[in-house]
């Protein structure tokens, strides 16, 4: 099972605001019954919806294919079959990437699918929460969770930083990094961040939303 969380639950309408373009061809990566493929389809008009997923239930994969225009019941890699090459104005990642062995791979098999006006748009939780660090440090824990920053199916782990660098590492230029989850600081939080020049501030962070194209050379 590619998610487990119960963000597969939602049509992850926060992201929209990450979509930089005007889509016409899309790909969700992981899409479980792609609901947000279908407020996309909702909100840009004659998009055409694809949507990626391995998970064999079949209650999920007909949900898939009632909201996609196509649906491939598989893994994205680089030898992926059905897919078209420069083709997708915008391909999907909502929390999907900490869950691959090889996001990176991955990554770079995108930039083959996007044309030239084509962007990515991926959420990642931020392993440097506070929750995760007070339990690390000051508990000597880390433990997993059915759901969450610390959910028992991630393989990957990130920070803001490194975020950033696994997309310039795979050749792309990043358009927005911004907090999707973040918790409200108080106004003693607010002068520590000052006085530190927010050297700490990504530790309210929940969950990042990133928005990325292929750099041109």
């Amino acid at each position: 099972m590619l998610i487990q969380t119960k963000y597969h639950e939602s049509n992850r309408s926060e992201m929209l605001r990450f979509i930089t373009n005007a889509p016409t061809k899309s790909l969700e990566v992981g899409c479980r019954g792609a609901k947000h493929s279908k407020l996309l389809k909702q909100t840009f008009t004659n998009l055409e919806a694809w949507g990626i997923e391995p998970e064999s239930n079949a209650q999920i994969i007909n949900e898939a294919k009632n909201n996609l225009d196509f649906f491939i019941n598989d893994y994205l890699t680089p030898n992926t079959p059905n897919i078209p090459h420069n083709f997708f104005d915008l391909i999907i990642f909502n929390d999907v990437l900490e869950h691959m062995y090889d996001p990176w791979e991955v990554l770079i098999a995108c930039k083959k699918l996007l044309n030239k006006n084509g962007i990515v748009v991926i959420s990642l939780p931020n392993i440097r929460h506070k929750s995760i660090m007070k339990e690390l440090f000051l508990n000597d824990n880390f433990e997993y969770t059915e759901e969450g920053l610390l959910d028992v199916s991630h393989i990957r782990f990130f920070t803001k930083r490194s975020m950033q660098k696994m997309l310039t590492d795979c050749g792309y230029e990043i358009i927005k990094l911004e907090p999707l989850v973040i918790d409200k600081p108080k106004i003693r939080r607010k002068i520590f961040d000052f006085i530190t020049r927010n050297k700490f501030a990504t530790m309210r962070v929940f969950q990042f939303g990133i928005t990325a194209k292929v750099k041109v050379d």
